[in-house]
């Protein structure tokens, strides 16, 4: 099972995610992966660092691209 989130910080959304993904893997023994555009172990929840149960199934593509721009403008587009 494959997830795709724009962001994966710590909110409720990136939590509904984190939950479903957890639950896949260790109720139903799916093979879970996320796939998302930012993720910092600075600012996460514990299960998505390194260490964490999902921790080596976050793939990260695109985090150099800029998350807005002009002010917060075009936030959307580079997402």
């Amino acid at each position: 099972v494959i997830f795709l989130h724009l962001d994966l910080g710590i909110g409720g959304a990136e939590q509904l995610v984190v939950n479903v993904a957890k639950a896949a893997q260790e109720t139903l023994s799916h093979e879970v992966f996320i796939v998302t555009s930012h993720h910092d172990v600075s600012h996460c929840f514990e299960d998505t660092k390194p260490d964490g149960k999902l921790g080596s199934r976050i793939f990260v593509y695109g985090d150099w691209m800029p998350r807005h721009l002009f002010g917060g403008r075009f936030t959307a587009l580079f997402a």
